[in-house]
């Protein structure tokens, strides 16, 4: 591809994004947060984002619900929600993807995982998954909990790690044991 095209290219797709975040609907609005500076935010432009960025994002993930973009440091995080599943994709500020992390309820984890956790711990329900990959590898961090602890697993190349274990507060208790009789 020739500079020129190139050149050409970039401009056309920031210049199509731009018309969608200013006259499309409520629902192609894009919202842009800047938190780079601690207890600062502001609005941020589509232009200050990396077209890179922006391009693979919406190569990648052409239907998504409640977009909005972050600033942290030097990096720019998408977050959105897509088929139930809260998504942050992270780009760095050349515009090449770091980092996605999905964030989903235990019944969308992969059968050969819950399969595993329901064998290891029966008497435990898998409360919050954390998927997220980096390059090629991708590793979970899963939240279970019984009536009375809570556990947080780290689960990758089919190995199964407690890397938290606390008591629930009483107050859990109280509450689970009141929705119990209430039933």
């Amino acid at each position: 591809m020739t500079m020129r095209k190139l050149i050409i290219s970039v401009l056309l797709t920031t210049s199509a994004i731009l018309f969608i975040t200013r006259f499309g609907n409520g629902q192609n609005r894009i919202s842009f947060e800047d938190n780079s500076v601690p207890g600062t935010s502001r609005h941020l432009c589509i232009n200050e984002l990396s077209t890179r960025a922006v391009r693979n994002f919406k190569r990648e993930f052409p239907k998504v619900e409640n977009e909005s973009w972050v600033r942290i440091s030097d990096d720019y995080t998408a977050n959105f929600t897509a088929a139930g599943i809260q998504w942050f994709v992270r780009y760095d500020k050349k515009g090449y993807r770091s980092c996605i992390v999905k964030v989903y309820q235990g019944k969308q984890l992969p059968i050969g995982i819950r399969e595993l956790i329901r064998k290891k711990y029966s008497n435990y329900a898998v409360t919050l998954v954390e998927e997220e990959t980096i390059k090629e590898l991708t590793y979970y961090i899963i939240h279970i909990a019984n009536a009375t602890r809570f556990k947080r697993l780290y689960f990758a190349d089919g190995s199964l790690t407690v890397i938290e274990e606390r008591d629930k507060p009483q107050v859990f208790r109280d509450t689970i044991y009141i929705a119990a009789t209430i039933k």
